[in-house]
């Protein structure tokens, strides 16, 4: 299989030393047909094929691989590919977590709170979403071009996710690693692949990428790391007194009476830098707020994983510490 392969070379490419008993465990989650009906779409498949064949030879493959058709729920494949996380993380034999969600900015509040973690490596096939391009840099990231596409189809691919883990037999020091794969497979590990569909993944504005927020299970709010693209230019734009709102919303509400910077709009690296800016303002709704146009901070955004920070801080004591495990997106 050649997820396996991939994922045994990235592992002996990382660690020379790591034992050659080391098993895989991998694990594929998908809403099958809705899978099936958006490789219809993209004359992946044609209208009278089925996945079942695919799914049947992936399972025989090897008895520690398996693909699970999770349901049709849109959360259905992330719940489960959390409580794997969970579970694999916290368990001393796993060796490593190879993570394959690189298009899906949810999988960035379950690996939020492991940044730096060297048991974790991130895979990607389309480019990293916004949130997920943020904590890239805190992983060890490789691609496996062999397997999964570069690109995304283009209709809006169903919820696709797979989750692997890897022990070693013989040595109790020697175990797991799992693996969580991209939305959208490439078609020559798809053996069912008939043609050679060319792909592009569609644009979004950086309005769409905060038109939605997310709640804890607590229904407060959770907000997205705030990961700038460099110091310098965070510091620029904290300087240089754009409207906020001008440039990241498009909207100015003060109009030709706003005494911030207009004009030009800006690029969408410096818009998203600038986002990172306006979330050291305290929101004034606090942590309950609702309101999808709010560019503020809802959590101290120089908390340690503990939750404090240093100094006296001008956010308040309930927005230290949140929980930012999303359990409800509006």
């Amino acid at each position: 299989m050649l997820l396996r392969k991939s994922v045994e070379r990235h592992i002996r490419d990382i660690d020379p030393q790591a034992s050659p008993n080391i098993q895989y465990r991998i694990r594929v989650y998908a809403n099958v047909p809705g899978l099936m009906k958006t490789y219809r779409e993209a004359h992946i498949l044609r209208s009278n094929e089925a996945l079942d064949p695919f799914i049947r030879g992936f399972n025989m493959e090897n008895s520690l691989c398996d693909f699970i058709d999770a349901g049709n729920g849109k959360e259905c494949s992330d719940v489960k590919i959390r409580a794997m996380f969970e579970q694999d993380i916290l368990d001393v034999h796993c060796r490593r977590i190879v993570f394959c969600g690189s298009t899906d900015n949810g999988y960035a509040r379950i690996l939020g709170s492991h940044q730096g973690s060297n048991r974790i490596s991130l895979v990607q096939g389309a480019p990293f979403a916004w949130e997920m391009e943020q904590l890239a840099s805190e992983f060890q990231t490789t691609s496996f071009p062999e397997v999964f596409r570069s690109t995304k189809l283009p209709s809006r691919a169903s919820s696709f996710s797979a989750f692997k883990t890897a022990s070693a037999n013989s040595s109790p020091s020697s175990s797991p690693t799992s693996l969580s794969t991209p939305s959208t497979p490439k078609r020559n590990y798809a053996t069912i692949a008939k043609s050679n569909l060319q792909a592009t993944s569609p644009t979004r504005t950086n309005r769409s990428k905060r038109s939605k927020i997310s709640l804890n299970s607590k229904s407060q709010r959770v907000d997205p790391p705030p990961r700038a693209s460099s110091k310098d230019n965070y510091e620029r734009l904290r300087r240089s007194k754009y409207c906020s709102r001008y440039h990241i919303l498009g909207e100015c509400l003060l109009g030709d009476e706003c005494g911030h910077r207009h004009g030009r709009r800006l690029g969408s690296r410096d818009v998203h830098d600038l986002w990172c800016v306006t979330r050291t303002c305290v929101c004034p709704n606090d942590i309950w707020c609702t309101d999808p146009k709010c560019i503020c901070g809802h959590q101290c955004p120089w908390e340690n994983q503990q939750g404090h920070c240093s100094g006296d801080c001008k956010f308040p004591e309930s927005m230290h510490g949140v929980d930012k495990s999303v359990a409800v997106i509006l």
